[in-house]
């Protein structure tokens, strides 16, 4: 064996054990403030989708998110877009190489929500990084496009967008130069034309039917945030757990608004509580922004979520402090699949400690399309686990 392949091998197998896109959490494992846009053309010539394969097999169709129809999202036809699979270029920034695999086409992305589909799927190793690059292929791009829509994150520049996953793995570029001679730019840095992270809407799905992604295409923050204080309480329901999880600690994104009293995050099921515990108001400041920011409780012990049972992950705090949450909105009406959104459960909320709702939309009705931002980090990977970046642990 070559000491290329070789070493190829051993990556593998050391990215199989260490990566935090396997099983190692089980929930949401996204988090995002709003959506944000990118044009693919009048001036922007490429958009890229990189990301870390998790699957060695041949990648047959990936499924996005386009607007056109709205002012400053599209203009004219819309344009048509080639759709092309390239490997990375192995440089420090990661850019596409150039290098097609698989090619396909999007003729109508004024359907929104696409799926472009490879009738020659290329196969990935998993573990290595790939691009999905969109050119505008319009005679006249300045004039017929269109925007790829992704969720975005509100911090400039953390050193981790995501609490799962390394910028590397999961990633938003765009080519401001020709495609003959690109000048790639990362759109997750701290720069005028950006403000913020960009992190892509985009289910990839494999010859054998696994799927991967983000499947969240929406979020509540400016409609349905809602207080957690007093009889105000939020909670995620989970309805029929998909497997056994033995779950160590959980993960939460949300404010603190006002006063200093503790969180309390309860783990329940139908016969009772099965662990209640307290997040300090002063985590929110450890975690080093104002905002929203992720935090975790760490179980006192391991606990088992029994598959096919139902449990409730629930959020209190008194009526002297006050902390707030919005969910994203999981893309199950738009072609979406599970695992890019968590199918077992929703979010809910009370205004009265009692009487449960499931979350209001955007537009104010009930919907069991919302999900908290949350995750519980799997006990059972622990001794392999790449550990959850940019969020404040609570020391016991």
């Amino acid at each position: 064996m070559k000491l290329s392949t070789l070493l190829l091998f051993l990556f593998c197998i050391l990215f199989s054990a260490s990566s935090a896109f396997g099983q190692q959490y089980y929930g949401v494992k996204w988090g995002a403030d709003e959506l944000a846009n990118t044009v693919i053309g009048n001036g922007i010539s490429q958009g890229d989708y990189r990301f870390r394969a998790t699957h060695s097999d041949t990648l047959t169709a990936v499924h996005t998110f386009f607007i056109c129809k709205n002012p400053g999202y599209g203009a004219g036809t819309g344009g048509s877009y080639r759709v092309d699979l390239e490997t990375d270029d192995g440089t420090p920034n990661h850019y596409a190489s150039g290098n097609v695999l698989a090619t396909t086409a999007e003729n109508n992305p004024e359907a929104d929500f696409t799926t472009e589909t490879f009738s020659s799927p290329a196969k990935l190793v998993a573990g290595m990084l790939y691009h999905i690059v969109y050119t505008n292929k319009d005679a006249n791009p300045a004039a017929n496009y269109c925007s790829l829509d992704m969720m975005w994150w509100s911090d400039p520049a953390p050193a981790t967008a995501q609490p799962t996953i390394a910028n590397t793995d999961w990633a938003h570029l765009y080519n401001e130069g020709s495609v003959s001679s690109p000048v790639w730019h990362l759109r997750n840095e701290a720069t005028p034309i950006d403000g913020g992270n960009y992190m892509p809407t985009m289910q990839l799905v494999y010859g054998d039917g696994t799927v991967y992604g983000n499947g969240y295409m929406e979020s509540w923050i400016l409609t349905s945030r809602k207080s957690i204080s007093g009889s105000q309480e939020a909670r995620e329901s989970i309805t029929s757990v998909s497997g056994a999880q033995a779950v160590s600690s959980v993960t939460i994104r949300l404010r603190h608004d006002s006063g200093t009293d503790p969180l309390t995050v309860t783990l329940q099921n139908s016969n009772g509580v099965i662990e209640s515990g307290s997040i300090p108001s002063s985590s929110f400041v450890a975690a080093g922004k104002a905002g929203d920011n992720w935090v975790t409780y760490s179980f006192a012990a391991p606990h088992t979520l029994v598959a096919g049972d139902s449990y409730q992950m629930v959020l209190t705090a008194p009526s002297s402090s006050a902390y707030s949450i919005f969910p994203l909105r999981k893309g199950a009406t738009h072609n979406f699949s599970a695992p890019a959104y968590f199918a077992d459960g929703y979010a809910q909320y009370t205004a009265d400690g009692s009487t449960w709702n499931d979350w209001p939309d955007e537009s104010a009705r009930p919907s069991a399309e919302g999900d908290l931002q949350f995750f519980f980090t799997i006990a059972a990977a622990q001794n392999s686990l790449v550990p959850p970046q940019n969020v404040t642990a609570v020391v016991r």
